[in-house]
């Protein structure tokens, strides 16, 4: 009789049993499940698309950071182009009294001066500028070519067609306070101010021919002087022009003709703001003129 060898299965040694090399019927398509140790080390933990914390902090401060540069200059862009705006349009009315001297040989509210004793100057230009001058006051016998005062921006005679320049329902600024604002020529602007025009005074001494109370109602006073210390007020002082005899000269700019004035970005008019935020003779000017100087 044959001696049997004792056989110890490997299974019970611990050791796996290693299955065929192939098997048929094992579904191809499977995958072993991961768990959770299986992972490297440092991997991930999130969810298929989220992202971490830290992403997202350091995304919100790259959209923070490109805003605080942007939004000036996106600002400053838009004031630029307020100014671009309001140049042009002084550039238009400048045509427009030029026009008006060539058919009347006078520019506006020169030959009606007692009108500024109760309009701005800036109405003046107005009235004369975007009325028909054939419509005439009946009750002013002595000047049957006066224009009427503009009393209303929805009156339709308002706005004509001017030949002198170009005119739409929002070039004129139809409400204010003090109610001399009203029917002004707008500069254009997001933020509209008063275009401040003055017509010269002939037969007046050069230094005499601009008078600054034409515009007053719109709150101006305050006027860059350059540090002239010469006679006359800030106002005379402000519209020399220093091309001749610098601060000793009493020539005006526009001389028998008119001064437009229009604010800058710091939306006063005549004098810049100080560190304070407050207007200040000694600060230069960002107001654009007409002439320009």
């Amino acid at each position: 009789m044959k001696r049997k060898t004792p056989t110890t299965r490997i299974a019970d040694r611990g050791i796996p049993r290693a299955g065929p090399p192939f098997d048929p019927s094992a579904n191809s398509g499977s995958s072993r499940v991961e768990s959770r140790d299986d992972k490297p080390r440092g991997a991930s933990r999130r969810g298929p698309g989220g992202f971490t914390l830290v992403e997202l902090l350091v995304v919100i401060g790259i959209i923070v950071l490109l805003a605080g540069i942007l939004i000036p200059s996106v600002s400053l862009a838009f004031r630029l182009a307020d100014e671009a705006r309001a140049k042009s349009r002084l550039a238009e009315l400048a045509n427009g009294c030029e026009a008006y001297y060539h058919d009347y040989n006078y520019y506006p509210g020169q030959a009606y001066p007692t009108m500024l004793g109760t309009n701005t100057g800036s109405q003046v230009l107005a009235a004369c500028l975007f009325r028909d001058l054939d419509i005439i006051d009946p009750d002013d016998t002595a000047n049957p070519k006066r224009p009427l005062y503009i009393t209303h921006p929805d009156d339709p005679r308002c706005f004509p067609v001017s030949k002198y320049a170009p005119l739409k329902t929002d070039d004129l600024i139809s409400a204010g306070t003090p109610t001399l604002k009203a029917n002004s020529i707008s500069d254009q602007t997001s933020e509209p101010m008063a275009i401040l025009y003055y017509p010269a005074r002939l037969g007046q001494a050069p230094q005499n021919q601009f008078v600054e109370g034409d515009n007053s109602a719109y709150g101006t006073g305050t006027w860059y002087t350059y540090g002239d210390t010469g006679g006359g007020t800030p106002f005379q002082k402000y519209i020399k022009d220093r091309r001749f005899d610098g601060d000793i000269s009493t020539r005006p700019y526009g001389q028998d003709k008119f001064i437009m004035i229009t604010a800058g970005l710091d939306r006063v008019y005549g004098a810049g703001k100080n560190d304070s935020g407050n207007q200040d003779s000694n600060c230069p000017s960002d107001d654009s003129h007409y002439p320009s100087w």
